[in-house]
């Protein structure tokens, strides 16, 4: 259920225009633990081998993500 409910909160982050204390308040939480929450993600999908992007996305020499 963790996992899901950080999946959620990374996803909507990412693909909304909601910020996290919008985000918190449409999933019963506080923007600190939407925040946790996204950045938990991130690092277990790293963890897995599974990058994060979307398509279209590019990663310059330096790691930072930049749009196509």
């Amino acid at each position: 259920v963790t996992f899901a409910r950080q999946f959620l909160m990374y996803w909507t982050a990412r693909l909304t225009k909601l910020s996290l204390p919008q985000i918190g308040k449409r999933m019963g939480r506080d923007h600190t633990t939407i925040l946790h929450g996204k950045n938990v993600y991130a690092v277990k999908r790293v963890k897995m081998g599974r990058m994060l992007s979307l398509r279209g996305e590019r990663r310059n020499a330096s790691g930072y993500l930049r749009l196509m």
